[in-house]
């Protein structure tokens, strides 16, 4: 019997009613709720709520989101209808953590985006390698997205939008002076970030660290993966749409 977890934001009310009818419609349909080792981790609430649980995800991962909420498979005005086609055909996409070292010590991960950005409304000079390449120059700061987070704040700033199934990461420069340099992209594993000047480091929206200044960081790809569930093209209709 397939198993499922429900996680979700306490914050909005509709999504804390979800819980219950979710769980006796799965049930009705030969699923059990656990825990431990889920088959399926639905969770409920907007694409913030999924950076939230990040370190609770585990098994196929299913987003129930609002009209706003971007990257959901779901809404909460369809699930009933779409859940258990989606668990029953959708394909998986395997979603790439990216991790923040400095000094061997890591600082945090990331699903969507890492962003280094200044503190105090000055430019900071930004020093970046990958692939043997640099990307030098002063600005409000830096973006590096997996193919999940390209779609947002990379996006907004001048960034190139990847699919899901990309193994590319996007680096994006926020405001570059004189627009000096533009993004770029890399199917690299590993990206060093130098800042110079005061700067925060930012993980999925999350305050990490106050100043970032005169260090050293690495970004890798993690070992760890997320499993996002997908609707396969070949069924993607109007009625099976992700949205």
């Amino acid at each position: 019997m397939p198993s499922f977890c429900i996680y979700p934001n306490v914050q909005k009310e509709w999504a804390v009613e979800m819980v219950m009818d979710l769980s006796q419609h799965l049930m009705k349909h030969g699923y059990r709720y656990t825990r431990t080792n889920p088959d399926y981790c639905i969770v409920i609430g907007g694409d913030g709520t999924l950076y939230h649980f990040l370190d609770e995800l585990q098994g196929k991962v299913i987003l129930i989101g609002s009209e706003t909420t971007y990257m959901a498979q779901l809404s909460k005005d369809n699930w009933r209808e779409r859940i258990i086609d989606l668990m029953e055909i959708g394909k998986i996409v395997k979603l790439p953590v990216l991790e923040v070292k400095s000094d061997s010590h890591t600082i945090g991960y990331a699903m969507n985006d890492i962003a280094f950005h200044t503190n105090d409304h000055r430019v900071v000079h930004v020093n970046c390698t990958f692939d043997k390449q640099r990307m030098e120059f002063k600005g409000d700061g830096i973006i590096i997205a997996t193919p999940f987070g390209s779609s947002a704040y990379s996006f907004s700033a001048g960034g190139k939008k990847l699919p899901l199934t990309s193994k590319s990461i996007a680096i994006t420069p926020i405001c570059p002076y004189l627009r000096s340099v533009s993004s770029r992209t890399t199917s690299g594993e590993h990206i060093d970030v130098s800042i110079s000047y005061n700067a925060s480091l930012i993980l999925d929206g999350k305050l990490a660290l106050v100043s970032c200044k005169d260090k050293d960081y690495s970004i890798i790809r993690s070992k760890r993966t997320v499993e996002f569930l997908q609707w396969k093209k070949q069924r993607s209709s109007k009625k099976l749409s992700m949205r």
